[in-house]
């Protein structure tokens, strides 16, 4: 069985010198749990200048349509935000 429920927020965090950070939300996840269906959402500086700083998830504010989205397995465990502010740094 999945421990993702709909409604969760993913974190992506990814780069070699910077570090860009990505939030999903689930919109779907399968009877068996083995797959789900996530959408990229917006998200807002809270910390810094655009170019560094700290960045949190927006719910709700999806930024691509969730319609037709892929069906992704779980098993590759996205990380689930834990809801506090993540750093990125867009600086080369």
């Amino acid at each position: 069985m999945s421990n993702y429920k709909v409604g969760d927020i993913i974190v992506h965090v990814f780069s070699y010198n910077m570090t860009f950070v990505k939030f999903f939300q689930v919109v779907e996840v399968s009877k068996t749990g083995k797959t789900m269906k996530f959408a990229r959402i917006d998200d807002r500086i809270v910390e810094g200048n655009g170019m560094f700083g700290k960045v949190v998830a927006r719910p709700d504010e999806f930024i691509e349509s969730t319609d037709n989205l892929k069906a992704v397995r779980t098993s590759r465990s996205p990380a689930i935000w834990n809801g506090e502010p993540m750093y990125f740094n867009t600086i080369d």
